[in-house]
């Protein structure tokens, strides 16, 4: 449903007036505001796929006159100039208002411009039935001649029967909302002046009247997230013999980023109004199990050489073949329903037990008796402190999900409303079992007392629940979610603002705009907290030293076996220091044993212990596990795995100097791979083409270095014949 705004501008000489401090004049405010205002109905059609709201511009005070009424009857509604009729704004529309907007010089009549935006909308709304809204959007100070007489009941009469509501921005005070009822202490204009006209407009319309800055102030962010509202579920909530018809809607959805038609490069030299020059098109293509092309007429066309194509899903090596038809039959049977299955306390359920970040809303419909039946049971769950769980099925044929349902009551708000939220929890399968020990139970990590007040005082020094002021000086919230757009979404806005301002394709040479500042204090932190925060700061430096150690990586004792190194080799063994630590690797706590679920993880925790050295004890597990896995089937996922550990040893033992100990188990590995070279050959060739040579240190203690020779490539004797593994192979590697 479309929109309907004519916006009218006052040019006159109040609003033109040069202010004597250098501040912007108030027709400068007030275009901004309306660039703001256009700028946000063209941020809504980027991705939509219809755009059906229209504007109209009229400016009111100009030296011309150049409307239909005029024309019909000359000598009246003088000094009005009509300058676009209702229609799709477009980006010509910013430009006139950015460079073109002149003061006029002459005081329009207030009711000669009501009358001008009354008789645009009636001619804009003849003949069309779905209009959502029809507004007459006024920005002016309102210092302009009324002659009222006894137009204002006519005027109203229409204004009423058309259904439109007449905003004004411009006069200061305070804001006036007569959209939910009357307002208090409402400012009592002059009678028979134009604001006092206008305010009585509002009233009657249900109306706004909100200075400049204010208007300015809630059109600065470019677009809010507007979503349709249309229910997950509709039906009733069965709670025993007890059913009550809600419909469920979704309270928080992300947004998905901004969809725009992808160009190519040379666009930008081609015609600029052809819009179809340089779009990427997405290709797919059909292709069989040999790899041969087939044509997508003849998928869509097959013929009977056309091989049938169904969907395939890989189950290890081997593609299964697996029709709709069959894919159908192991779906649920299940018909929509929203079914009660137990009582729970608060205690039993946290936050963290929900599943995904999607609020489903349950609210009543069919009038008063579910809304009243509804409020009952929300007010006796919020007494008795419950959560509801409930098994829905938001449409027939959709896999059932648990809900966890909370009372969420507002008796104070506008429009006092009692429903309940609720969040999906998880089944049994959706838990994964994470090994994550805290730093507190490793020794050595734990805070103190005095670490952990300091730390406790400086967080809630930076609390953002007192961060802003409001009007009266008192303490509130920043950064509310409801007020937060997303930043990177406006910066694109602010970027195609920009290029429809500048009218051209030439962008090799522009510049994007600064970013607003609205849009820089979202993404960086809170300056005014840090301030407050100083001595909470200070006191973590005190707590919590930092040392600058040198690096030991470079610098690592090392020993060589190939010089006769003695049992004092295991005491000059190199081990990682506490610094080198990942956090990772401090989180996972110190492995006791070389397990088969993440061998790697356990061998490397066991090595770099500080403890106490386990370089042997870890190695000599890792070498046995890797002799079992030898004895399993191959498949690739085990020549990986065997890989990657042969990989780690040889990485570990380079470290350590323990060259002997990685060449002794590469060569027994050799010897049994041997003993079955059909099975293992793909293992042996993984390993070669891997680089996983053998082992030396040298003299200097500058690291470990493979074996010089390349690698030689083996050729076989003929197709058929495999290689065989021979005692020079291992040499080389």
């Amino acid at each position: 449903m479309a929109n309907q705004t004519v916006i009218l501008l006052d040019v006159g000489p109040s609003m033109c007036e040069a202010t004597r401090d250098g501040s912007p004049r108030k027709v400068d405010l007030a275009v901004k505001a309306i660039m703001l205002f256009l700028q946000r109905l063209l941020d809504s059609a980027i991705d939509k796929k219809s755009f059906k709201d229209e504007v109209a511009l009229v400016l009111v005070g100009t030296e011309a006159t150049s409307n239909p009424l005029a024309t019909d009857s000359p000598g009246y509604y003088k000094n009005i100039s009509l300058h676009q009729d209702l229609d799709i704004p477009t980006a010509n529309l910013l430009r006139f208002l950015a460079n073109s907007v002149t003061p006029g010089g002459v005081a329009a009549d207030a009711v000669d411009m009501v009358c001008i935006g009354l008789d645009c909308i009636v001619r804009g709304s003849a003949g069309k039935k779905k209009l959502k809204s029809k507004t007459l959007l006024i920005f002016s100070d309102l210092s302009m001649p009324c002659n009222i007489d006894d137009q204002y009941s006519e005027i109203a009469e229409g204004l009423k029967a058309e259904e439109i509501v007449v905003k004004v921005c411009g006069p200061e005070g305070p804001e006036e909302d007569w959209c939910d009822g009357d307002v208090v202490n409402p400012i009592v204009a002059p009678e028979g002046s134009a604001e006092a006209t206008l305010r009585s407009f509002c009233k009657d319309t249900g109306g706004v009247i909100r200075s400049l800055q204010e208007s300015i102030r809630l059109l600065e962010m470019f677009k809010e997230t507007e979503t349709l509202m249309r229910p997950t579920f509709q039906g009733p909530l069965e709670i025993g013999p007890l059913a009550i018809r809600v419909a469920s809607y979704l309270r928080q959805k992300r947004q998905a980023p901004t969809k725009f038609k992808k160009f190519s490069n040379h666009v930008l030299d081609e015609d600029p109004t052809d819009s179809t020059i340089g779009i990427v098109s997405v290709q797919s293509e059909y292709v069989t199990e040999d790899g041969d092309t087939i044509d997508k007429k003849a998928v869509k066309n097959p013929e009977e050489d056309t091989p049938e194509i169904v969907k395939g899903y890989k189950f290890g090596k081997s593609v299964v073949p697996v029709t709709d038809a069959a894919l159908a039959e192991t779906k649920l049977a299940e018909e929509r329903s929203l079914k009660f299955i137990a009582f729970v306390p608060e205690a039993k359920l946290h936050q963290y037990d929900f599943v995904g970040a999607k609020i489903e809303s349950i609210q009543p419909v069919d009038g008063d008796q579910s809304a009243t039946a509804l409020s009952a049971l929300c007010n006796a769950m919020k007494e008795r402190r419950v959560f509801m769980v409930v098994r829905m099925v938001s449409m027939k044929g959709r896999d059932p999900k648990l809900l966890a349902l909370w009372p969420h009551i507002k008796p104070f708000a506008s429009s006092p409303y009692s429903c309940l939220l609720g969040a999906p929890i998880p089944y049994s399968d959706d838990y994964q079992d994470l090994d994550l020990p805290d730093f507190t139970t490793i020794s050595g990590y734990g805070p103190d007392e005095e670490q952990s007040a300091a730390m406790d005082a400086f967080v809630h020094s930076l609390d953002l629940m007192t961060a802003e002021k409001d009007e009266d000086g008192e303490a509130m919230e920043a950064l509310q979610p409801k007020f937060c757009f997303n930043p990177s979404t406006q910066r694109v806005l602010q970027g195609i603002h920009d290029r429809a301002l500048k009218g051209t394709l030439d962008t090799s040479s522009e510049e994007l705009p600064k970013m607003e500042p609205k849009l820089s204090k979202a993404i960086n932190p809170h300056l005014d907290l840090w301030p407050e925060s100083t001595a909470e700061a200070r006191s973590i430096g005190e707590r919590f030293p930092l040392e600058e150690v040198a690096s030991t990586k470079k610098g690592k004792a090392r020993t060589s076996a190939a010089a006769g190194a003695t049992d004092d080799a295991v005491s000059k063994r190199s081990r990682p220091q506490v610094e080198e630590q990942s956090i990772s690797s401090i989180l996972r706590g110190a492995a006791k044993k070389v397990g088969e679920d993440d061998p790697i993880g356990d061998y490397k925790s066991m090595v770099e212990s500080t403890e106490e050295d386990k370089f042997d004890l870890a190695t000599s597990q890792l070498q046995n596990l890797i002799r079992a896995w030898l004895d399993r089937p191959s498949d690739d996922a085990l020549i990986l795995r065997i890989q990657d550990s042969v990989g780690i040893m040889r990485e570990k033992c380079g470290e350590a100097c323990e060259e002997d100990n990685f060449n002794t188990f590469v060569r027994s590995l050799k010897d049994i791979m041997g003993k079955n070279s059909a099975k293992h050959e793909p293992l042996w060739m993984a390993l070669r083409n891997a680089k996983l040579s053998l082992l030396r240190c040298d003299g200097t203690g500058d690291g470990v270095l493979p074996f010089e020779d390349d690698i030689p490539v083996v050729v076989a004797a003929a197709p058929a014949a495999k290689v065989a593994m021979e005692e020079d192979d291992l040499d080389e590697l």
